[in-house]
């Protein structure tokens, strides 16, 4: 699916041949549609015919002058895939959904060189009949009608004929008796999530609103463009906000939708709330299991954060984004002070005629997000959030031309530069690649309670306990037998009210070498119980509810147990032994700290910068890996 990726960010950018400050949109429209022109000229002289209908002209130019730059599905693969969709019994496994795509390539159109006047001018007149329908149409303002509520399609779908009026019939049933348009975006948005499922499957473009209203269920985009085309069918104005990608988690972004009111101002619905309510937070960027044990030796989150906030527009704007580009139209508008960031800097570019921000990306590395033009030997951002680490980057003649400081904005909205000391260092004691976040914590103390016992039966009929877990462990958990013991068997077994994972669970004998099994052995046990035993660990073992235990005969009964390991369901992302590490600090480039195979859980790196910014990668395995600083001797994570 690379094509896709590709072709959409290439769409965006480069889809118009001359500046729009010179050129009316309208006729740029015509122009840029070549043969494809007659269709959209025949969408304004329709609504141009009866001069009473001046706001159908209006909105009929705005669809046509703001079309360029769209992009639809227009492909045999796709159809026969929501064809076959549409063919199904509701609801369905996620394997099954699975099984429908074949993975094959998608090909889109532009839109202005596709489209059919039929198409358009149906859609409009559906619009603004709706529009007279429903008690708030008339309350909406026109220029917020227009762009939340007019639109033919959200984003990057395939084009369905009659999409609104089927899915405006449909839901009317949900909203009547309500008059506010607020009230009522609330209740049809609430009344959709109850009827959908949030899943990722293995369809990674946009499916269309007739199609996801037959399966309801898809990954937040998917849901996101459904949500909106019910929403507009209704004539509630609603948007289509997005991430690329969180600021300091995961290698994914996210979606969700807004009301849009007078002047542009926002309204979410947060979760467990059932009013729309300005400056809510971001969704789902809070953790909703959380556990902070305030441990000496992690920082630890529950917030996911972000760098910017977007929004997908049905109006062809001016990009500043890429404000160094020739062709600067795009779909895609920084919406970020609408949620509370409200961060900016000014830097000295005295020299430079533009110059770029970066965020660091999740196992990659920095990459350029946002560009803004110089004037006066200084260069603005603004709309930037608090504890994101940006970094600065100057252009001249089209060419970078130096890399400036790192920095953060902290809580208090001032600037924090993240330079480094290379005459005072330290010693690093380094536990994790990644931020913890609290709902790991949250996992492992359910664990308080479990019991480890020893036997020499299989039924445990006289067990010795040997163990019982007190505090929550911070991912690996190793206590001693004191004394050492001979045993055969040796169970794990959880509290009724724990039902932690466990990924691995081991022996070791008084020379500190692992003892083998015999045999993995478990009750209630939901998956299979060696992967308990496995060496993997990213695997892991569940229990049911009710008592359940894990365990295993032991190969050598004539060793000792003298030391348990037991490491619960986690992100694999601690220091592995064995695995092979690289710390690196940055300092206008990423620069060597060396390379070592992990002896423990635990690496050290001697002589090593005050003030910088770092970044431990994984050489072994893995990719999730997040720059760090240093505080009284933890990682924080950014």
């Amino acid at each position: 699916m690379k094509y896709i990726q590709f072709f959409c960010l290439v769409s965006t950018i480069v889809f118009c041949s001359c500046r729009f400050a010179s050129i009316n949109k309208l006729e740029e429209a015509f122009t840029t549609a070549g043969d494809n022109a007659i269709e959209l000229e025949k969408v304004i002289t329709h609504f141009s015919k009866d001069k009473r209908l001046s706001q159908y002209l209006d909105a009929a130019k705005y669809i046509v002058e703001n079309i360029p730059g769209h992009i639809s599905m227009d492909d045999a693969n796709y159809l026969a895939y929501s064809k076959q969709l549409k063919a199904m019994t509701m609801p369905i496994e996620i394997d099954e959904l699975n099984k429908v795509w074949t993975g094959a390539d998608i090909h889109y159109s532009h839109d202005v060189n596709q489209v059919e006047s039929k198409f358009l001018i149906q859609d409009i007149e559906d619009a603004f009949r709706i529009r007279d329908s429903v008690p708030w149409g008339r309350t909406i303002p026109f220029d917020v009608f227009k762009e939340y509520v007019l639109p033919y399609k959200v984003r990057q779908e395939a084009l369905v004929p009659g999409w609104r009026i089927t899915l405006y019939n449909k839901y009317k049933h949900v909203v009547q008796g309500i008059a506010d348009p607020k009230e009522a975006f609330a209740t049809l948005l609430n009344y959709l999530k109850e009827h959908t499922r949030k899943t990722n499957f293995n369809f990674s473009g946009d499916v269309d609103p007739l199609t996801m209203d037959h399966i309801r269920m898809g990954a937040c985009s998917h849901l996101s463009v459904y949500y909106v085309a019910v929403l507009r069918a209704l004539g509630l104005p609603a948007a289509y906000e997005y991430i690329d990608r969180w600021g300091n988690f995961s290698v994914n972004g996210h979606s969700w939708i807004s009301y849009i009111g007078e002047k542009e101002r926002t309204y979410t619905i947060a979760n467990g709330d059932s009013v729309l309510r300005t400056m809510n937070p971001i969704d789902a960027s809070m953790f909703k299991e959380h556990y902070d044990p305030h441990h000496e030796d992690f920082n630890i989150s529950r917030w996911k954060k972000v760098y910017k906030i977007y929004r997908y527009t049905y109006q062809l704007l001016l990009n500043d984004q890429y404000a160094h580009l020739e062709q600067s139209g795009t779909h895609k508008k920084d919406v970020s002070p609408y949620y509370g960031l409200n961060g900016t800097i000014d830097l000295n570019a005295s020299g430079y005629a533009y110059a770029s921000l970066s965020f660091f990306k999740t196992g990659e590395d920095w990459q350029e997000f946002v560009f803004a033009k110089t004037g006066g030997g200084t260069v603005s951002f603004d709309g930037l959030a608090d504890s994101i680490v940006y970094l600065p980057t100057f252009y001249k003649n089209g060419q970078k031309k130096e890399i400036g400081r790192p920095f953060y904005i902290d809580y208090d909205n001032k600037i924090v530069w993240l330079a480094p000391h290379l005459s005072d260092t330290d010693t690093l004691i380094l536990r994790r690649k990644y931020p913890l976040f609290g709902h790991w914590p949250a996992m492992w103390r359910q664990m308080k309670g479990v019991k480890i016992e020893v036997s020499d039966t299989e039924d445990f009929r006289n067990p010795t306990n040997i163990h019982t877990i007190k505090e929550t462990p911070m991912g690996l958990l190793s206590f001693e037998a004191k004394p050492a013991i001979m045993a055969r068997y040796v169970r794990y077994i959880c509290p009724p009210e724990s039902r932690t994972a466990v990924a691995e669970f081991k022996f070791f004998d008084e020379q500190d070498e692992e003892i083998s099994i015999a045999e993995a052995m478990g009750y209630g046990i939901k998956d299979t119980v060696s992967l308990a035993f496995d060496k993997n660990g990213l695997t892991s073992v569940s229990t049911k509810a009710g008592e359940a235990w894990i365990g295993a005969r032991l190969e050598e009964a004539a060793k000792r147990i003298a030391r348990v390991e037991i490491l619960p369901k986690n992100d694999g992302n601690f220091i592995d032994a064995g695995d092979r590490y690289h710390l690196y600090y940055f300092d206008s480039e990423w620069i060597s700290l060396g390379e070592q195979v992990a002896a423990s859980n635990l690496l050290t790196y001697k002589n090593a910068p005050r003030g910088a910014l770092f970044l431990l990668k994984n050489l072994s395995k893995g990719r999730e890996e997040r720059v760090f600083t240093m505080e009284e001797g933890r990682q924080v994570w950014w």
